[in-house]
């Protein structure tokens, strides 16, 4: 664990560390840096580059960006643009797979066969990657797109005979991910070496992607959906609408706005349960029905040129989380929003307050480095995280830059009171 200001220079020392250990211990296993933002992951391209140019080290880099921003349907479909990445996940799966009608022309044009071997045209730029490499995304993208390759499948394939592979947290910390990617790349936990960098940041993020939260406006459209389309379901969805409303007014008659009211999760199901006139037990079952016709929704808004979105399926996701999550890890809660002009919208959540529950896979590293240039206070991370105490090490490196150096200015015209926000700032 390394805590060391900005700027002085933590990403080129973990690079170059990686290759002075490798260049001793060539059997020592890949390097995995994982970043937040897609800044963080330029600057490691960057340092890749020239350790290549100004360096004898010879490697292989993969440097993976979200599969939405290597799609060029993505880029290229006013359709899907500003489409949530659930959504999108969901849109190419039923493309790859056939079920929206016909096929991914990129994705086949990748694989032989149809399936994972590399076809000849997209192992021939794999070898070209490999030989002048590293290359960044939009160079990847440029050449992949040129030849009618899926970009993202192309570097995931590349990512198999990788010795450096930089994406972000979800890489790791999101088991599903996890398995499709490193999994599918035959990468193990256990021959890993993991850089996180911003580690400061993991409790909160780590806690974000086991969390979910559904809107008064997303149950609303989802019944729009359910009448345009013609489908089973109403009475469910409308028996959600109304529960979400009656909760939302107590929750704000007793405590007013943006306040996580805490809410048992058997409440939920057997007022949604009641309204709707069948047996609580029945409800799982009806969930997993949404689940179906929401992709059925997704189809039926292709046909009709509009955009691959189905709020029907974003219920039945929420709805799933909420029934299956178990534990101490969660709390489930109701919350009413007000907005700087007095308008209201309620939204219900499950809210993970246990990071570890994502985080514990650290622990099956060969190794990690986790560093920020403001990870104070070790014993905390070590505790929320749940990190195998026994094999954790700490530094905290000085502030080198003279505070004469420091310009701080101060505007009084700023402020931070939230009724002064304004909505289009």
């Amino acid at each position: 664990m390394l805590s060391s200001p900005c700027g002085t220079g933590k990403s080129i020392s973990v690079l170059s560390a990686y290759f002075a250990a490798r260049s001793i211990n060539p059997s020592i296993g890949r390097l995995l840096v994982l970043v937040r933002t897609k800044n963080q992951l330029e600057i490691y391209s960057r340092e890749l580059k020239n350790i290549k140019e100004h360096s004898k080290a010879a490697f292989v880099a993969s440097i993976l960006k979200s599969k939405r921003e290597m799609c060029p349907f993505a880029i290229e479909d006013p359709n899907l643009a500003n489409l949530s990445y659930r959504d999108f996940l969901q849109y190419c799966k039923g493309l790859k797979s056939g079920v929206l009608g016909g096929s991914c022309k990129y994705y086949d044009r990748t694989y032989a066969d149809g399936g994972w071997r590399p076809s000849n045209l997209a192992q021939n730029i794999i070898d070209r990657i490999r030989r002048f490499g590293p290359v960044m995304p939009e160079e990847v993208y440029s050449l992949c797109r040129s030849s009618g390759l899926c970009p993202y499948e192309v570097t995931r394939i590349l990512a198999k005979r990788a010795n450096v592979i930089i994406g972000n947290y979800n890489y790791v910390l999101v088991e599903t991910v996890r398995n499709s990617s490193l999994g599918r790349a035959g990468i193990h936990m256990r021959d890993v070496n993991c850089v996180f960098d911003e580690a400061h940041s993991l409790p909160y993020y780590a806690s974000g992607i086991l969390s979910s939260e559904l809107s008064l406006r997303s149950i609303r459209r989802a019944i729009r959906e359910v009448k345009r389309f013609r489908l089973d379901g109403l009475d469910i969805l409308r028996a959600l609408h109304s529960v979400t409303i009656s909760l939302g007014k107590t929750t704000y008659k007793m405590y007013g706005s943006d306040y996580e009211h805490i809410i048992p999760k058997e409440l939920l199901l057997k007022e949604v349960s009641t309204k709707a006139g069948i047996d609580v037990k029945e409800l799982p079952n009806a969930i997993d029905d949404f689940a179906v016709l929401g992709e059925t929704v997704r189809r039926m808004r292709i046909k009709v040129g509009s955009r691959p979105v189905s709020y029907l399926a974003r219920c039945a996701s929420f709805l799933s989380d909420w029934v299956n999550m178990d534990g101490s890890g969660h709390v489930r809660y109701i919350r009413v929003e007000e907005n700087a002009r007095g308008r209201k919208t309620i939204r219900i959540g499950i809210k993970c307050i246990d990071p570890s529950l994502a985080t514990r896979v650290i622990n099956e590293m060969r190794s990690t480095i986790l560093m920020s240039g403001t990870l104070w206070n070790m014993d905390y991370y070590i505790d929320v995280l749940s990190l195998n105490r026994s094999r954790c090490r700490s530094m905290e490196i000085p502030n080198p830059f003279p505070p004469k150096n420091r310009l701080i200015l101060v505007d009084t015209a700023v402020t931070t009171r939230f009724e002064e926000r304004r909505s289009d700032q």
